[in-house]
């Protein structure tokens, strides 16, 4: 009976104590549970309180991380398609982080990076140095054993649908691999790093977006406001386009008779200026300019400096250029210009910022499109006032010329009625002449029998009347040629040009 008690007390102890186990068990999960999404919710109320800026998020997820999964240190690497660049890190040994500072990272084959790349989410090495790149002898590897003291790794992919964003590891430096439960705790904060730098980059395209918007919408009032001025609208295009797309010099040449010459610049140094205001370029592949003319599409240069075709290394050097932009200015397939930027280092322009550019070249293309049409309708303006007036001129002559022909007419009719008159006034005065000296031949017998002063009245009366019988011809001669002038007055209205006779009468040419 007793043995009986004794077994059965001893049984409700390990019920007891298998209860009480599962009992701290639950209550650890719970408080890990807990713990963990306590942990998820200070990250995300970091991510919600610095949009666009991720360094917090990645220190607070690497810290959260460590601190759950008894990590000794963790890094965050993003991906550029070409290598991991450290965004984060937190509790390198001093070492590791130097070696880390001075030396590139390799990503061979076997390493985590490597493997990540190749398409796995999750890399569990359980010991580093019975790895298979450790064994190989890779530098990386052998320096994180060596001096970062790891042994155990877990590195998780940070990944937006296919596309591979970068990669959170954490270190343990001993052999002590990590959970399933810490594996998918980073899975998780590896899913929200994701998401804060989806947000980060949704705003930076948005606010990009909205910079160029803004941009675009200043350099057009420009425009609208500067009709008559030119280079205002061309320097403000080229100062935005070299702010936007982050360049050091800009430059707009225009085509002249076939010949690229500078219409404007900035941020460039004096005596590079100098030589692109005296260059005259023409296509070809020796400038930026003249390869964008040729080629009529937009086209870059890595590095002038190395480039085997850039034939202007002098001036690049002088002007500090480097990495090059050419732009075409293009209407109606014809290039009108060329828009160029350049920065004092090697980094290409990216697809964003030649499309960029390629709008605000379509801009300076409408600029100087407005200014041609203004300065063609200026000229067809004056072409038009100075026609107008020379009609207003011929009307005036053709008035003129009408008033002159009435009055030529009216003149004829006048001088034509007083020929009449007016020769037979000479016509008789001239045989009143005759007859007065046929008078005084056939008078002079009988006017010797009169006595002296008789003789001297008649002879008084003759001579007066035989002068002004003269004058009559006289007046008559000089009345004639009036009449005359009027009339070749009037034939020269109606086209017929004659000369006058100073002495009297009148001569054709």
């Amino acid at each position: 009976m007793a043995a009986t008690v004794d077994n059965a007390v001893a049984d409700l102890q390990r019920a007891n104590d298998e209860l009480q186990r599962r009992l701290d068990e639950a209550l650890a999960e719970r408080g890990e549970a807990l713990e963990q999404r306590t942990a998820t919710a200070e990250v995300l109320q970091v991510i919600n309180s610095s949009p666009g800026n991720l360094a917090p998020v990645f220190d607070a997820m690497l810290e959260k991380a460590m601190h759950l999964c008894g990590a000794a240190f963790g890094q965050l690497h993003t991906y550029d398609g070409e290598g991991f660049p450290t965004a984060a890190l937190r509790g390198l040994p001093a070492a590791y982080a130097e070696y880390q500072a001075k030396n590139p990272p390799t990503y061979g084959p076997g390493t985590a990076p490597w493997r990540i790349v190749q398409g796995e989410h999750v890399v569990h090495l359980v010991d580093l140095a019975n790895s298979e790149a450790y064994r190989a002898g890779d530098a990386a590897r052998r320096a994180t054993v060596d001096l970062g003291g790891c042994h155990t790794l877990l590195t998780v992919a940070l990944r937006r649908e296919d596309t591979l964003l970068g990669t959170v590891s954490l270190y343990r430096q001993e052999v002590r691999p990590f959970s399933e439960k810490q594996i998918a705790l980073l899975e998780n904060f590896a899913a929200q790093a994701v998401i804060a730098m989806e947000n980060a980059r949704l705003l930076t395209e948005t606010q990009e977006a909205l910079e160029q918007q803004t941009a675009t919408s200043e350099v057009l009032q420009v425009i609208s406001r500067s009709t008559f001025d030119l280079d205002a609208v061309l320097k403000t295009v080229v100062s935005t386009a070299r702010r936007l797309c982050r360049a050091d010099y800009a430059v707009i040449f225009r085509n002249e008779d076939g010949e690229y010459r500078l219409a404007c610049g900035e941020g460039n140094v004096p005596e590079y200026e100098e030589r692109e205001r005296l260059a005259v370029i023409l296509p070809g592949h020796g400038t930026i300019i003249g390869r964008a003319a040729l080629e009529r599409r937009a086209v870059q240069i890595l590095d002038a400096l190395s480039d085997p075709e850039y034939a202007e290394k002098d001036a690049a050097r002088v002007g500090g250029a480097h990495s090059m932009l050419g732009v075409p200015l293009l209407r109606e397939g014809e290039v009108i210009g060329a828009l160029g930027l350049a920065r004092d280092r090697i980094e290409a322009f990216s697809e964003r910022e030649v499309e960029l550019v390629s709008t605000f070249g379509d801009q300076a293309v409408l600029a100087i499109e407005n200014a041609r049409l203004i300065t063609e309708t200026r000229e067809a303006r004056y072409d038009a006032e100075a026609a107008y007036a020379d009609l207003k001129a011929a009307q005036a002559n053709l008035i003129q010329a009408e008033k002159m022909a009435s009055l030529g007419q009216l003149t004829a009719g006048i001088a034509h009625e007083i020929k009449n008159p007016l020769n037979f006034v000479n016509n008789f005065a001239s045989l009143s002449v005759e007859l007065l000296d046929e008078l005084k031949e056939t008078a002079a017998p009988a006017l010797a029998t009169l006595d002296d002063d008789k003789r001297t009245d008649v002879d008084d009366t003759m001579e007066l009347l035989t002068g002004n019988l003269g004058k009559i011809v006289e007046h008559g001669k000089r009345a004639d040629n009036i009449v005359k002038s009027m009339l070749e007055h009037s034939r020269g209205v109606s086209g017929e040009r004659r000369e006058v006779d100073p002495n009297g009468g009148s001569r054709k040419p």
